[in-house]
């Protein structure tokens, strides 16, 4: 099974150990509106999703990978950020979205061939979506 060679059998544990680490906001936040203008602790740019009177209301963090569009008022992390510009407004990813995001960035970050994969219960996807959650609302 393409997971369990690098010890990593659940989607949180893929998410968290295999592609968080590997990616890097270039990976990730590639939208063209954003044109970000990077200081040391946050890059800020434009939306995706509207236009932008400042030019730097969507806010990414380096660290932490998360960001916040403050004209919609929408925070979130990688997974909610690549589902979103697949739905074409923002929107959290649920059930086999989120998996689908997870896989996307899985090959951004190059480790796609460790995707865990196999068929996953609905309270298996609902978990580790949960976990995600509770690790955005600390993060902030």
């Amino acid at each position: 099974m393409p997971g369990t060679q690098a010890g990593t059998s659940t989607l949180r544990d893929h998410w968290e150990k295999e592609v968080l680490p590997k990616l890097t906001p270039e990976m990730v936040y590639t939208d063209p509106n954003h044109r970000f203008q990077i200081s040391a602790d946050r890059w800020r740019g434009g939306s995706p999703f509207r236009e932008s009177k400042s030019g730097t209301s969507f806010a990414v963090w380096p660290d932490t990978l998360r960001f916040y569009d403050s004209g919609m008022g929408f925070a979130g992390d990688p997974i909610s950020y690549i589902h979103s510009l697949k739905m074409g407004h923002w929107e959290y990813p649920k059930g086999a979205d989120w998996v689908e995001a997870l896989r996307e960035l899985s090959r951004r970050a190059g480790v796609e061939h460790l995707f865990p994969e196999r068929n996953y219960s609905k309270q298996h996807i609902e978990r580790a979506q949960k976990w995600e959650e509770r690790r955005g609302i600390f993060a902030t």
